[in-house]
């Protein structure tokens, strides 16, 4: 099955055409009853790291690692085929705890109508480096990764559904331009935690019957610039322009696709907070941060919702390489 994309029709040897199929139906027929409660990312237990991903189509698999912040070529694990779910693994020592890595994967790519050797980060993924160039391991047990706010404050309880009145807030939005945060801090999940103008306002709308904050999307987003310092800021006076001025749309469009802003509808990691919303993005830095966000509002009498969207997604094909800065694999056609 593995790279059988198309159904061909032949006359003797001559090829006379083909199209391509719709796989996902047959691949769940095939591999989702078996692959069902399989754990999959790097999964921590007994002292050792299994790294599992569910990649069926896929020809051959290998798991490249790297030790932490390290450069040059990786360390290279074959991975092992599972027919009946569908699903790569490599099993691990205690030794990768912390290491980053990439999934070097060999597949027929229908963009490309080619088969592709692509290195890809993990979907499955807790953690990644800087602007989401490589899969971090670590484990979400870790003390270090849960602040003491978020394991002892519990979730305020609404009773009834009907009684929720929710209150929808953009992260960044929240504290960019709260000049009672530290500067360093302004627009990431930490302003949440510190005394500043924003957190109590919070606290006066749960007095006044707010019951949940609805976090627009928290999870990683493919085109922000995860270097606050490298992100650009509109070069002009917006305060002196007219709100809604051609010159305003105009000077703040200049630097759109670079700034920090995003409604955060383009994701690429679901299961990882944004790191431009961090103060620190590497690794487990990032959740421990996310965490003491939460932990803060549960502390101020507010629920959360996370704005997540499966069906949203920024690329399909081959897309553009996010694989490691300092290490990409040549892709080669078989």
């Amino acid at each position: 099955m593995r790279g059988e994309l198309a159904v061909a029709r032949r006359d003797g040897d001559a090829l006379t055409a083909f199209t391509g199929v719709q796989v996902a139906g047959v691949l769940d027929a095939l591999y989702a009853e078996a692959a069902d409660g399989v754990d999959l990312g790097a999964v921590y237990g007994d002292g050792g790291i299994d790294f599992r991903v569910w990649a069926p189509t896929a020809r051959a698999a290998t798991l490249l690692t790297w030790g932490p912040g390290a450069a040059g070529d990786p360390a290279r694990h074959e991975a092992t085929w599972d027919a009946d779910s569908g699903v790569w693994s490599v099993a691990g020592d205690g030794s990768l705890d912390g290491a980053e890595y990439l999934w070097e994967l060999e597949v027929f790519s229908p963009s490309s109508g080619e088969i592709e050797l692509n290195a890809v980060t993990d979907p499955y993924s807790v953690a990644l480096t800087l602007n989401s160039t490589r899969s971090v391991a670590v484990d979400l047990d870790d003390p270090a990764f849960r602040p003491e706010t978020w394991e002892e404050t519990p979730a305020p309880v609404v009773d009834r559904a009907v009684d929720q009145a929710i209150y929808e807030l953009h992260i960044r939005d929240f504290s960019i331009g709260d000049a009672s945060v530290p500067a360093e801090e302004r627009g990431t999940y930490r302003a949440f935690t510190r005394e500043g103008a924003g957190r109590a306002q919070l606290r006066e709308l749960a007095d006044a019957g707010i019951t949940t904050v609805h976090l627009l999307p928290s999870f990683d987003i493919a085109t922000i610039e995860e270097d606050r310092t490298l992100q650009q800021q509109p070069d002009c006076d917006l305060a002196s322009m007219a709100p809604d001025s051609e010159e305003q749309q105009a000077c703040v469009a200049a630097v759109a696709d670079t700034d920090g802003f995003n409604w955060g509808y383009d994701p690429f990691h679901y299961t990882v907070p944004e790191g431009s919303y961090a103060v620190d993005a590497d690794g487990g830095a990032r959740v421990a941060e996310f965490r003491e966000m939460v932990g803060a509002l549960h502390e101020d009498g507010l629920q959360v919702v996370l704005d997540q969207v499966f069906n949203h997604t920024a690329q399909s094909g081959q897309g553009r390489s996010r694989c490691s800065i300092a290490w990409c694999p040549a892709t080669t056609t078989a």
